[in-house]
Order: C-alpha cells, then structure tokens, then sequence
C-alpha cells in the first residue's frame, strides 16, 4: 500500500543529505512548557460518550495479560467491528495493527496504549483509518516498535495512518518510537483524496522519519501539538509537506501553534518537487505562530530541482510569526526556484533567537534573486 518515491524524491533525498552533511543528532528531554496541556473540553465530550461505548476488554480471552506482552489484535478488531463507539482497555495492549470504519469513535482511558508487535515489517499501522469517513479518536497512546523493530529495512511503520479518508478527528494523542511516522496522512487512490482532517493536542516523540507526514489533502489542520527528537532516517523532520506526484491536492492546509524540538533536521519541511513537475494546482498553506528549538533548521523548502524547469504550480504558502531558536545550521532553509514556478511564499514578522537574543530576520541576500519570496 505504501508509494515509494520516483527520482524526484530520490533526488531531493541527496539534496537536503548533502545540506545537513555533517550534523549530530543527540536525544533532548522536551521541556516541560512545550507539552501540550489536556484541554477539559475533550473531557467533557468523552464523558458523555462512555456512557454509550463498548469496552473493548470484555472482548479479550479469559485470563488475559495486563502488561502489554501478548497480542490481542483480533480481539479488540472484533469489538471495533461490532460497535461504533468504543472504549479501549484500560491498560496496554499488544497489537499487530487496528483498523477503523466508518463511524467510528475509540476512546483511550488513562491507562490504554497500543504498543505495536516486534516485526521486520518495512510498512505498518497501528492505528489505519483507510477508505472511511466520520472517525474520532480520543487521547490515542502510541508505541512503535523502533527499538525492538527487527532488521533495517523500509521507514513506513506508521502510528496512525490516515489514507482515503474524510472527517477524522484524532485529539490530544501521544505517539512515540514508530519506525516512520507518527502520523501519515496521504490520498492512495487517485484523486479520491483524504480531507477534513483534524488533529489538537499531539505530542509526537522519538519517531524515525517524520513526526507528520503530509503528502497531500484539503481542509487539514493540525494545532497546538508538539513534535520533538525526530531521527533515523531522512526526511528526519517534525512536519513534512511531501506530495509524492502531482495526483492530489494541498488545500487548506493549516499549522497553527506547533513546536517542534531538536527534531534532527527541519521543524517544518515543505517539498513540493513532485507536486510541481506534475502539476498546475494551486497549493493554499498557512503556518501561523509556529515555534522551533534546536532543530537542525527551524523551516525547510525545496520547490524545485536546480537547473530545471517544470510544469508550473500556483498559488501560496503564508507563513505568520514563526520564531526559530537556537538552531544548529540556521532558522530558515530556501528553496530553488525555476522559472515557471508560480508559488508565493510570504514571511510576516519572522524571528530568530540564538544566545538567548531575539533578532528579526532579514537576510535579504537569501531572497535577492526572486520576487516571489517575500518578508515583512
């Protein structure tokens, strides 16, 4: 089900390696400020829901382990295809990989987590909302199996992938050590699209390829979320916006109050090679107060191949207030602009803040060369 990438990723996989050449990469703990906080909104809405909700141990076998060490995965799939609203067990549970339908809504206690089965798997999903519409999960607890993962093949284990899919709400979860992503967010199907996706609160740790994964949709948002120590396998970045072809769409996508921290290379990575040799849409982004510390660069873009020229894409990518902080290469990373690429991107009160001094940013040499970078 994965879509490895064509030469253009290939390509752009070289780049981006050979412009963080020679950086180190250590685990930070995340300060305690950045840890998104748990709103009582979402509280209030789940209370009302439990009492409607199967709980998913009375699905389990007589005798059944509390410590996460033996699988149940079809177990709680069972309980997940017979109910529409579910509560998960109020302790880990050991799974090869859940799937959601349409209409459904998963409830995670105190107590749950998912903790995905040692494989060799070079793709997986712990959680799959594939091909389905109105899906809500609550405070999902995540673990990859990164550090038990066996052999060194394929970066598209994925804690909860989203593909084909419309109206999902994932809210407040924490996912760590996946062997890809921590979220994957992707249209398979040719221009079937996945849209209207909602994710509050995440706090993403530890994964090995991106915290998120974009690849293409309209109407995403992503706020108030956290993403920190992304590293293993390039692009290495809290946020990647990657399409791999120009078969999708990337409208409306929204980032509103993140902040990524010592992820190895970009906080915010935005790739559009594939999307703009393939296509004349418009892309519509908006990055508003979004905050990265320690991150190799605070922001990335890479738009097109040098010495190239491509079908030309439109539209703009707006990003407000961003403040980069003590980053090892530099806050900001610019892309390469051939002549037929029409994409605006526009900076509003950029910040850089190195040795605890807060500067505006105004390396203007960095954009000399095009209109269609702009800063203010």
């Amino acid at each position: 089900m994965y879509i490895l990438k064509s030469f253009y990723f290939a390509s752009v996989v070289v780049i981006i390696s050979a412009a963080c050449k020679g950086q180190t990469f250590s685990y930070k703990t995340v300060p305690f400020d950045y840890i998104p906080r748990l709103d009582q909104q979402y509280t209030t809405d789940v209370k009302h829901l439990q009492d409607s909700a199967a709980d998913l141990t009375n699905f389990l076998p007589k005798n059944y382990v509390l410590d996460g060490t033996v699988d149940y995965t079809n177990e709680l799939q069972k309980g997940i295809n017979l109910n529409k609203v579910v509560l998960m067990p109020n302790f880990p549970i050991m799974t090869s990989g859940i799937y959601l339908n349409t209409g459904s809504t998963v409830i995670f206690r105190d107590s749950s987590s998912l903790l995905m089965v040692a494989s060799n798997q070079v793709w997986y999903q712990v959680i799959g909302i594939n091909n389905v519409h109105d899906v809500k999960v609550y405070f999902p607890r995540i673990k990859g199996d990164r550090i038990r993962h066996i052999g060194t093949k394929g970066e598209w284990g994925f804690g909860i992938a989203i593909t084909n899919s419309k109206n999902v709400r994932i809210i407040q979860p924490i996912i760590s050590n996946c062997w890809g992503d921590g979220i994957y967010i992707n249209d398979l199907a040719k221009n079937k699209g996945s849209g209207n996706i909602f994710i509050d609160g995440a706090w993403l740790d530890n994964n090995r390829r991106n915290g998120i994964s974009i690849i293409d949709g309209s109407n995403i948002s992503i706020i108030n979320s956290l993403i920190s120590n992304t590293n293993g396998t390039m692009p290495s970045s809290g946020i990647d916006i990657e399409p791999n072809n120009g078969n999708g769409e990337l409208k409306e996508i929204s980032l509103n109050n993140i902040t990524t921290y010592n992820n190895a290379e970009y906080g915010i990575l935005t790739v559009l090679v594939g999307f703009v040799s393939a296509s004349k849409k418009n892309v519509d982004i908006e990055i508003n107060n979004c905050i990265d510390d320690g991150s190799n660069y605070g922001m990335g873009y890479y738009f097109d191949l040098p010495n190239r020229d491509f079908i030309n894409a439109n539209g703009e990518i707006n990003i407000i207030n961003p403040i980069w902080k003590n980053n090892r290469s530099s806050g900001l990373k610019l892309p390469v602009y051939s002549s037929s690429n029409n994409i605006l991107l526009k900076f509003k009160n950029a910040t850089i803040i190195k040795n605890g001094e807060k500067h505006a940013f105004s390396d203007r040499n960095l954009v000399k060369n095009t209109r269609k970078i702009t800063f203010n």
